[in-house]
């Protein structure tokens, strides 16, 4: 079960990811979007690839639960970026709702994300349920 917390200094029991190969795509689908997320230039998708492997190798040295977000149509470069979708709390999650209009779908993909991991997984978001 992902636990739900208020403090961004304690040690991280849970944590959720979204590989960038879910995010990115690939560097076709990267050059026909990046301007469009408002980055300054093209993501590299294999030094990305290479650079989230590190990363990843890290967390699983140190925190015991490792959820990935996943879902069925891309949601574009930024969903590498679960925290801003997501407000844990421990009473479950908050869902936010995104600046940009193309992020507009990661809230939802979130919370499919986190159904099954045992807590609430939704608070003050009828929207969104």
């Amino acid at each position: 079960m992902i636990d739900g917390i208020n403090s961004m200094v304690s040690p991280i029991q849970s944590i959720m990811l979204k590989h960038p190969r879910e995010a990115f795509i690939n560097q076709a689908y990267l050059e026909d979007v990046w301007q469009n997320f408002g980055y300054a230039s093209c993501p590299d998708f294999e030094r990305a690839l290479d650079e989230y492997a590190c990363f990843e190798s890290i967390l699983q040295k140190f925190i015991p639960e490792i959820i990935y977000q996943t879902g069925k149509e891309p949601a574009g470069p930024d969903a590498i970026y679960t925290h801003d979708a997501v407000k844990m709390t421990s009473g479950g999650a908050i869902l936010m709702r995104m600046g940009k209009a193309q992020r507009s779908q990661e809230p939802a993909l979130a919370r499919d994300s986190l159904k099954g991991t045992g807590g609430p997984t939704c608070l003050a978001c009828p929207i969104l349920r």
